[in-house]
């Protein structure tokens, strides 16, 4: 994306960049590399990399594969729920390990971990450091073939759900009785969402359209929910522990249930209140350009360029030295080039705007 931006009746060049890796989920688009024979995406694990004093009943499970994506072009990752031996498991990826632990499945002992230290030797954990204020994903669904002792078509639907968990400096567990306000040591925030199928008759089996959700991302004191987080009430995470189940229930639906996830975004309501450069304040439209560039920049836009007059290419110019929008900054500070004196930007929130994706 390009705007041009006016100052002084000449056009200053910026550019800035932003580190996706610690303020989005991982390969969120799920273009970036997959593990696993094209199964698991980078950045997440599934029950083929599962740990625990029982995970060889269910390690080389694929519960998980690579699709074509949301739009009919790139990839989503589509996971399904499996029957063991008569026991129906959830199809399940997590940026965490999976730890499985009890023959039950609702037990406790088996649980997705931020394994920070990385104990378990396979990469179960992914540092995080945004506080954004929703979530946005796509997903769709697919149903098996159900039908009554008549043969006839059952009508039905059924429920996938996420849990992604900001947290901090621990091994954060999520777990079958690890609820939106259960209080754990490090908990910050966390979005629980329920994604519903439209309801099919299933005489056939039946894919879904896309569907788009949106959840709000929840912060916390302990199990008191902070009415109106701000940078002061709230602490910056260190982990995210993100986990797609295709039920909400341990066990629920049917076994072959399967939903498909694609272009998952945090979402960072963040706006520039003002901005100074060499002592001449940016009057309120260009600060709107300037907020066009960096709402797109934290949520998603790796860079952003306005561009230069060719005529005053000496002009200075002023890169970004933190992300944009980086929802635990107050302030951003501009480098500017050894000619252009300083310059900085102040940040507020944002109201809720279109999607910039």
């Amino acid at each position: 994306m390009k705007k041009s931006l006016s100052i002084l009746s000449v056009l200053l060049f910026l550019t800035a960049g932003v580190t996706m890796g610690q303020y989005q989920v991982p390969n969120n688009t799920f273009e970036g590399s997959w593990i696993q024979s094209n199964t698991v995406p980078s950045g997440w694990h599934s029950f083929m990399d599962a740990s625990g004093s029982l995970s060889g009943t269910i390690n080389g499970t694929n519960y998980s594969s690579r699709e074509t994506g949301h739009g009919g072009s790139g990839y989503c990752c589509r996971m399904e729920s499996h029957s063991v031996l008569g026991i129906k498991a959830n199809g399940n990826i997590t940026t965490g390990q999976i730890m499985v632990n009890a023959a039950i499945a609702s037990s406790t002992n088996n649980y997705n971990v931020t394994d920070k230290d990385n104990s378990e030797g396979h990469n179960g954990f992914y540092q995080f450091s945004g506080r954004p204020d929703s979530l946005k994903l796509w997903c769709k669904f697919y149903l098996p073939k159900k039908t009554n002792w008549l043969g006839q078509g059952v009508s039905r639907s059924f429920t996938a759900s996420l849990k992604f968990h900001l947290h901090g400096d621990y091994e954060y567990r999520d777990h079958g009785e690890m609820y939106e306000s259960t209080s754990q040591t490090g908990k910050i925030a966390n979005v629980y969402g329920l994604m519903t199928s439209p309801t099919v008759n299933c005489q056939t089996a039946q894919t879904t359209s896309w569907m788009a959700f949106s959840f709000p991302v929840k912060y916390w004191n302990g199990t008191n929910q902070i009415s109106s987080p701000n940078l002061s009430n709230t602490t910056a995470p260190s982990y995210l522990l993100a986990s797609f189940s295709t039920n909400e229930a341990i066990g629920g639906g049917e076994a072959g249930d399967a939903i498909f996830v694609d272009d998952i975004w945090f979402v960072y309501n963040k706006k520039l209140s003002s901005l100074v450069v060499k002592n001449t304040t940016l009057t309120s439209a260009q600060i709107a350009t300037l907020n066009n560039a960096a709402y797109a920049l934290a949520n998603g836009s790796t860079t952003n360029t306005f561009t230069s007059s060719v005529l005053f290419s000496n002009y200075p110019t002023y890169t970004y030295s933190d992300a944009v929008c980086a929802s635990e900054l107050n302030t951003i500070t501009i480098t500017p080039t050894a000619e252009s004196g300083f310059a900085t930007a102040t940040v507020q929130d944002r109201p809720t705007t279109a999607d910039p994706y």
